[in-house]
């Protein structure tokens, strides 16, 4: 009779984590409706682990809620997971391939999109998708074979024509380009990219007026992405006789930092989602900017998305290899994702430029405590407060460090260390919980 209740128990258990799983996915949805995108993240994640492979969930993750985030390796990760379990549906693969190429991995993106295309040989969309990878890869000829099916399937996409003519530029045949966009336009009169292409092209073929008119209605139907545009034109429009691309650069520095400012403003106010963005529009136009990668992971970093900030951090580390500040958050990114062998290399490239760096030695100290390398932790804690002995933080670190030591004696200095230079500070939240450490030690 023991035996068959707990059979009875655990089946009851399993239930409730399925109705669990269920009623966290609709939490999710709600968060997701409302804006609260962060939440609606948490409660996916928890849905997904309390129900292993809940297939429902991992298509909200990946289509609705990771491309909030833009966490393209989520979203890659999920329709994997998505296509083990249902590997007939052609819109996984479609997805999935527009995350390789939101990563720039046009190649894996390409096989995507042709095995969707296998499933379902009229998908628009997985057309238009793979001309686009392909476009980005050079293939320029097999873009416009994939952007001419689309035509032959639907004729009045306006996308495709203006992909086509953004492929004849490529090609330099910008007579052809401009029919192509004169074509999107016809069909869709509010196509901003297809107006801005085709004043580029306008511009190369010396028809300096029609590329600001085509510039300006670009401007007022979307003006973000026309500013992303804005220094193909700038030069035209301070002087239609003049068309000398390197002395519009100056300007073109003036519009990045403009777009710069208004990120940074948006992040400061809490609008990480927004000014990811803004950021996004810098790239296009300065792709090599390290500071701008670093900007992008340290919103994502506050979205709680580590992965994404990692992404992010590393890329502006290629870039510049002695961003000293993008290797400290770097291991803030690998601290909370338990990856302190990493977090350690992090502060240990942060000491090789700057042997004097405190913050880099606390960190390492943190990250080499979590490792159980407890003594060279304290030595990292030490040196830290030798450079820097008026940082309430370090003590308030130490502390903790001395406590699994059983030093609670030394703790209980550094405890009281620490509230002295919080209340010195004027930090009351941090006096008020060192006060509480201290009479919890006392």
């Amino acid at each position: 009779m023991k035996d068959l209740y707990n059979n009875m128990f655990y089946y009851k258990n399993t239930i409730t984590n399925h109705d669990l799983a269920q009623e966290l996915l609709k939490r999710s949805i709600y968060e997701l409706q409302t804006g609260g995108y962060a939440n609606a993240l948490k409660l996916i994640n928890q849905a997904v682990e309390t129900k292993a492979d809940y297939y429902e969930a991992l298509i909200v993750r990946a289509s609705l809620i990771y491309p909030v985030f833009r966490n393209y390796q989520g979203i890659i990760e999920d329709y994997t997971k998505i296509i083990k379990i249902n590997p007939v549906n052609f819109e996984s693969y479609n997805n999935r391939g527009f995350a390789f190429s939101c990563l720039g991995k046009y190649s894996k993106a390409i096989q995507d999109y042709t095995r969707a295309l296998m499933l379902e040989d009229t998908s628009v969309i997985s057309y238009l998708n793979r001309g686009i990878s392909y476009y980005h890869l050079g293939e320029y000829y097999r873009a416009i074979d994939d952007f001419n099916s689309v035509i032959s399937i639907e004729a009045q996409n306006a996308d495709a024509f203006s992909n086509r003519g953004l492929v004849y530029a490529a090609l330099q045949e910008e007579h052809r380009a401009i029919a192509n966009f004169d074509l999107a336009l016809k069909l869709n009169p509010n196509h901003t990219k297809a107006y801005l292409n085709r004043g580029i092209s306008r511009l190369k073929t010396s028809n300096i007026l029609g590329a600001i008119k085509d510039f300006e209605r670009a401007q007022k139907i979307d003006p973000d992405m026309a500013q992303a545009y804005f220094h193909y034109f700038e030069q035209a429009i301070s002087d239609p006789q003049s068309q000398q691309e390197d002395e519009a650069q100056p300007e073109l520095n003036l519009s990045v930092e403009k777009l710069i400012d208004q990120a940074t403003e948006l992040s400061n106010g809490g609008d990480h989602i927004k000014a990811i963005e803004y950021f996004d529009l810098v790239l296009e136009i300065d792709p090599q900017n390290a500071e701008i990668y670093h900007n992008r992971g340290l919103c994502f970093y506050f979205l709680q998305d580590y992965e994404q900030a990692l992404i992010n951090y590393n890329q502006a580390l290629k870039i510049d290899s002695k961003f000293t500040s993008c290797y400290l958050h770097r291991f803030a990114a690998h601290y909370f994702l338990e990856k302190y062998t990493n977090a350690v290399e992090d502060c240990n490239n942060v000491l090789f430029l700057e042997p004097d760096n405190s913050s880099g030695y606390m960190n390492r100290g943190l990250a080499l405590a979590e490792l159980e390398q407890l003594s060279a932790a304290l030595s990292d804690q030490n040196r830290a407060i030798l450079i820097d002995p008026n940082n309430p933080d370090f003590y308030h670190n130490r502390a903790w460090l001395l406590i699994k030591l059983h030093d609670y004696d030394g703790a209980l200095d550094n405890f009281k260390k620490a509230a002295q230079l919080y209340l010195e500070n004027d930090n009351l939240p941090g006096y008020n919980k060192m006060l509480e450490q201290i009479r919890l030690i006392g």
